[in-house]
């Protein structure tokens, strides 16, 4: 009668642990092929294709609901739409990610600054300056100094809707070099675009020099 029992029982363990390997290949593989889509939506928003992009991370957000990752296609997604001029959508998405706590705890918190920083740009873009400067502050805690130059695009919205012109385009000539390798490629063009206003304004666009941003 033993011998019977482990007859059967060593079958049984032996499905029982196939079914848990072939899990967790199958989870390693869902996984990768999430990461490989995210990037792919990045490389579509660096290269200007926003409404691809923006539709790769959606696809990736419905998919991945309750993966680790999700929060990060939800908060791509909202940068894509703010790329797009599309700020409500975007300030809903980035309040989603927010209020969802996804940056704060475990492995997705080294993005909470990039988070408080694209909130406060489109906070400011919006002209809803009081949140806007909150979640500059939040942002200019948690970054690196080394990662700094990141809040440029931020700092010079805000400055701008202050009326300081004067002072935002010396945030744009302070930070421009070194935030071109940081900024994303549309957000650092908007930067630029940023720039030239500024000298619109103070009535000095004969003598814009690029050549240092």
């Amino acid at each position: 009668a033993l011998w019977v029992a482990w007859s059967f029982s060593i079958p049984i363990w032996l499905i029982l642990v196939g079914f848990l390997f072939h899990a967790m290949a199958l989870g390693h593989l869902n996984k990768a092929g999430a990461i490989a889509k995210n990037q792919n939506g990045i490389d579509l928003l660096n290269g200007g294709q926003l409404v691809a992009a923006s539709s790769r991370f959606e696809e990736l957000a419905r998919t991945e609901h309750g993966q680790v990752g999700h929060a990060v296609y939800v908060f791509n997604r909202a940068v894509a739409f703010m790329l797009e001029g599309k700020l409500r959508r975007a300030m809903s998405l980035f309040n989603a990610v927010h209020h969802s706590r996804a940056f704060r705890y475990g492995p997705n918190r080294s993005y909470a600054p990039f988070l408080y920083a694209e909130m406060a740009a489109c906070y400011g873009l919006l002209d809803i300056r009081t949140e806007a400067h909150q979640f500059r502050q939040k942002a200019n805690q948690l970054l690196h100094p080394e990662d700094i130059h990141r809040i440029a695009f931020a700092d010079a919205v805000l400055a701008l809707r202050d009326g300081q012109v004067s002072e935002a385009g010396r945030i744009i000539d302070a930070h421009g070099p070194s935030a071109r390798g940081l900024l994303r490629p549309p957000t650092f063009k908007a930067l630029l675009v940023l720039r030239l206003y500024t000298l619109y304004l103070s009535g000095d666009t004969g003598s814009a020099d690029y050549e240092h941003l």
